[in-house]
């Protein structure tokens, strides 16, 4: 994930063995999610999905203008990636990033789980 703004380039993130699952060649939009401090930006590879969306994060500084990528840890558990349920986009709540989740195999099919992150840096945190 190269990021590009006016002549200068930086990369964020290699994504090795990353497979984009879209139903067009064409060019697809990241979600937008606004924050005081940042904007924040997921690239979600599948277009569509059985129970959720695994997307990348990546954010840019309003202040600074640095872009980086993001992770989002659970308890001690550090990932690259945020799955959400098929029907609720991740959104800010009160300066903090909320995501429903959709249990996964076993625990039932209709029952969700909210996540509240806050920012921590380069990072997402559970509350």
């Amino acid at each position: 994930m190269i990021y590009k703004h006016n002549e200068d380039k930086k990369e964020l993130k290699e994504l090795q063995d990353l497979v984009f699952i879209q139903p067009s060649d064409q060019p697809i939009s990241f979600e937008k999610i606004s924050f005081e401090a940042m904007d924040v930006f997921l690239l979600t590879p599948e277009y569509t999905a059985s129970r959720g969306y695994n997307s990348y994060a990546f954010g840019i500084d309003k202040k600074s203008g640095e872009a980086f990528a993001i992770t989002f840890k659970n308890a001690e558990k550090v990932q690259d990636t945020i799955n959400y349920e098929k029907v609720s986009t991740p959104v800010n709540k009160s300066e903090k990033l909320v995501v429903t989740t959709k249990n996964t195999e076993g625990q039932g099919d209709t029952l969700t789980t909210e996540y509240t992150f806050n920012k921590d840096s380069k990072q997402f945190v559970t509350e």
